[in-house]
């Protein structure tokens, strides 16, 4: 199961257990692992220590990039150099290309280098 741990709460134990992949952005994973993320490097070291609980913990640091961590699978993608127009629905974006990807039977790095592009994509596009 991939859970999108947004907004940032508790989570049980019964349900941590369940989870295959864990997904938050800078803020949840200050409030879920106590560190703040405010770089790339931040975002790695927040995805090692949730990777602690979680199998697989996803930490995006908006245009910095995301980071993951776990079985594995340690590895940062670098934020797309884009005209910012909104980061409304960025990581709506991000998670619905990701678990897309990873139903398609994608490996874990290129579902998150598709959904790292996609949310860059939505962030550059211009509104109606």
């Amino acid at each position: 199961m991939v859970l999108n741990a947004a907004p940032a709460r508790e989570i049980a134990e019964t349900l941590a257990e369940l989870i295959d992949v864990l997904v938050v952005n800078a803020g949840e994973a200050q409030a879920l692992c106590g560190r703040a993320v405010n770089s790339l490097q931040e975002a790695q070291d927040a995805a090692e220590a949730l990777a602690q609980r979680y199998r697989v913990a996803i930490v995006t640091a908006g245009g910095e990039g995301v980071a993951v961590s776990g079985q594995g699978n340690t590895f940062v993608e670098m934020g797309r150099k884009v005209t910012l127009v909104s980061t409304h629905g960025a990581g709506d974006c991000f998670i619905g290309t990701l678990v897309a990807s990873l139903v398609r039977g994608d490996a874990l790095q290129t579902a998150t280098v598709q959904a790292n592009l996609a949310a860059a994509i939505h962030v550059s596009r211009p509104r109606d």
